[in-house]
């Protein structure tokens, strides 16, 4: 057993290796995330849904682009019915992951669950952002009550709310991503319905379409 904070147990070590806090964490190319702690000690924490596509950029194709849509139909498949997060990759691979995170909290049970399930990460991040954007909440918790509870889970976050002005809460959230360098995006979706999101348009939507960073999605 390996604890990611002080224990109140008096044991010197467990399983026989001495406690460990939490250093990093990856994940390899089979979806499993790897914790690893000071002792030295690797633990596999958590298992992500993977999919693998003849032309990975079917995953960022616009619905109805011909034989690149059935890839957005699989992944939003995988969102509502595996019960599972999944990362979804960007056209170019980046050079990093997990180190510099981005949450777009828009006060939603879906964003809540996403968090709860990325806590692994968010626990060996650098740094940690919590980002509200106008008129893109839901009746919930603001970013500021984000932060303290991440706080209170031993995570250190800033929080930051954005004006949208006339752009899409979508877009305005991936300008922010890359304007702070985020190298990952914790995202609830599909808060809304995906057929209000087709009509309409929606964060999530403009997202799937347009990012160029991976994004942990959860529904």
């Amino acid at each position: 057993m390996q604890f990611d904070g002080p224990s109140a147990l008096l044991s010197a070590n467990a399983d026989g290796a001495p406690f460990g806090a939490l250093t990093s964490v990856s994940i390899d190319e089979d979806g499993y995330i790897t914790a690893l702690f000071d002792n030295g000690i690797q633990r596999k924490v958590f298992k992500l849904p993977i999919a693998s596509f003849a032309n990975p950029d079917g995953l960022l194709a616009r619905p109805g682009n011909g034989d690149q849509a059935p890839r957005r139909e699989l992944l939003e498949t995988v969102l509502f019915e595996s019960g599972r997060p999944l990362i979804m990759s960007p056209p170019v691979a980046p050079s990093r992951i997990g180190s510099n995170i981005v949450i777009a909290w828009n006060g939603s049970t879906e964003t809540a669950r996403a968090i709860s399930f990325a806590m692994p990460l968010l626990k060996a991040a650098d740094r940690v952002l919590v980002v509200t954007v106008e008129g893109g909440m839901v009746e919930g918790p603001s970013g500021a009550e984000l932060r303290s509870a991440l706080l209170l889970a031993g995570i250190t976050a800033e929080s930051r709310h954005a004006e949208a002005g006339n752009q899409p809460t979508g877009k305005v959230i991936l300008d922010l991503c890359q304007r702070e360098g985020a190298d990952l995006l914790i995202k609830g979706a599909y808060t809304n319905s995906r057929l209000r999101q087709l009509i309409f348009g929606g964060a999530t939507d403009h997202i799937l379409v347009s990012a160029t960073l991976p994004v942990f999605f959860a529904h």
